[in-house]
């Protein structure tokens, strides 16, 4: 029989404005309280707070995970920002077992990414319609503004 596994995680949601971010938060949150397939011991949810031009607002909780392979499917579906393990100390994984886990884990990675690549094409494509029209793209300056200012 699988092993459970209690961890502590963190989920957390970082932008602008603070409404938005306590608001998405509570989405996410709202999401990890209704699923049924896990047991939350412990929830504490802290208000957002200004960390330099943007909020930062977060939840910490304790959960009784069946097993490992649904706390991988718990960070692949919320993306807690930290993990923490407790219980059990030391596990045990036959190579075919950890061999399946990892590959769910990366087909979930490769949908992420198809995700992204498909919105970065897009985002190009809508570029170089506005530039041609002529109209001014209103993130280019301050894309610009931030190349100019890492180190090099």
């Amino acid at each position: 029989m699988p092993e459970q596994v209690k961890a502590r995680v963190i989920v957390e949601v970082v932008g602008y404005p603070k409404d938005h971010v306590e608001e998405n938060l509570k989405l996410i949150l709202d999401k990890v309280f209704d699923d049924k397939s896990f047991q939350i011991t412990r929830k504490e949810v802290m208000p957002a707070k200004p960390v330099k031009e943007l909020f930062s607002a977060f939840s910490e909780m304790e959960i009784t995970f069946k097993d490992i392979t649904q706390l991988v499917g718990f960070c692949v579906d919320y993306l807690p920002s930290s993990v923490e393990i407790y219980e059990p100390e030391r596990m045990e994984f036959k190579a075919f077992s950890l061999s399946g886990l990892l590959n769910d884990m990366l087909a979930r990675f490769h949908q992420y990414e198809m995700v992204t690549r498909t919105i970065h094409a897009q985002n190009l494509i809508l570029n170089q319609k506005l530039q041609e029209i002529g109209a001014k793209n209103p993130f280019k300056d301050k894309q610009d503004t931030k190349k100019s200012t890492k180190k090099k």
